[in-house]
């Protein structure tokens, strides 16, 4: 394997790869290491693990696509992560960053809005106070600081009320960012075993991967990766990612892949949607997942966190109306 570099410019990652129809040297565009040793505008051998042999998978239906090359290590670490959850925690994150962001906008643009009305309302009490002491600045000023007192006591009033609108959207974010989670884990695999217990056809599955880890200091199985077949022809197979919930074994093994560990041996059964392949669950597990709960608690949660939010957004508007604080009066 070798590396070209420049510094700002075009690098290359090449290696040669053992397909079923022969040896291909093919850049690998999707294989990294640190570079910040190897010299400049020539091909050198990479750096270990990659200046030798090493194991990569490839995609038997297009061996020469590169962007599919990646090496065992690799691959392994991308199973073992949590997939969408993933991108769920990130979308969540910027979800409560941006409504963060907008409540003190809200807050500042209505904190001015009653300050200007609350000094508006003092003056115009008094317009006879402004027109006849053109020659009299003492009258005038005592009138413009009894206007910025009064707004200022205001304010701090609708400040502490503030502070509890905080508290409630501080809530009502987290029980937002709560329901996406539910629903990107077990709330999406309720709903798709509701689905196919409704409407998915049996079938059977071969070849199955099962990804082993451990919880509590028990050994778990998390994933579980099978050929199923097609339930409209059966010549055809599907490579799929089967929905299961995690089972505690027995056996006590090492984390890692293990093919067809009870009880995925070959030609277990599974429920599959003919019109999607990929959602598909074994029928010993549908019954487990097919249950309603964590669809209602992601609803729900995710109801009362959004309506939270909502009513603290719209809490301006609605206070936007003709104030009922009594007009203002001046003593001389």
């Amino acid at each position: 394997m070798y590396y070209r570099s420049c510094r700002g410019c075009h690098s290359e990652f090449r290696a040669v790869v053992e397909l079923p129809d022969g040896p291909q040297t093919l850049p690998l565009p999707s294989i990294s290491f640190d570079t910040d040793d190897l010299p400049t505008r020539r091909w050198v051998a990479a750096l270990p693990p990659y200046d030798g042999t090493f194991q990569v998978f490839y995609d038997p239906d297009d061996p020469t696509d590169t962007g599919t090359i990646m090496t065992v290590d690799d691959v392994e670490d991308e199973v073992y992560e949590d997939g969408p959850l993933t991108t769920w925690v990130f979308v969540g994150a910027l979800l409560t960053f941006g409504l963060m962001l907008v409540r003190p906008s809200v807050r500042s643009t209505e904190e001015a809005h009653h300050r200007f009305s609350a000094v508006r309302r003092t003056v115009d009490a008094r317009p006879d106070a402004i027109q006849g002491s053109a020659h009299a600045d003492h009258d005038l000023s005592v009138l413009v600081d009894d206007a910025v007192d009064r707004a200022s006591e205001y304010s701090l009033r609708w400040l502490r009320r503030e502070r509890i609108l905080d508290a409630v959207m501080a809530v009502g974010i987290v029980l937002v960012a709560v329901s996406a989670l539910i629903w990107a884990t077990s709330g999406r695999e309720a709903a798709i075993a509701l689905h196919l217990r409704d409407a998915g056809i049996e079938t059977k599955a071969f070849d199955a991967l099962v990804t082993i880890d451990t919880r509590d200091d028990r050994t778990v199985s998390t994933q579980v990766f099978a050929e199923v077949r097609d339930t409209n022809d059966s010549t055809t197979y599907h490579d799929v990612e089967l929905i299961v919930p995690e089972r505690y074994i027995d056996e006590q093994l090492d984390p890692g892949w293990y093919s067809n560990s009870a009880p995925y041996r070959d030609g277990f059964v599974v429920v599959q949607d003919p019109e999607h392949p990929g959602w598909a669950v074994p029928l010993g597990d549908l019954d487990h997942l097919a249950q309603p709960g964590p669809i209602v608690v992601a609803s729900v949660v995710g109801a009362v966190g959004i309506l939270l939010c909502v009513g603290v957004l719209a809490w301006p508007a609605m206070r936007r109306r003709p104030d009922s604080v009594g007009t203002p009066s001046l003593q001389h």
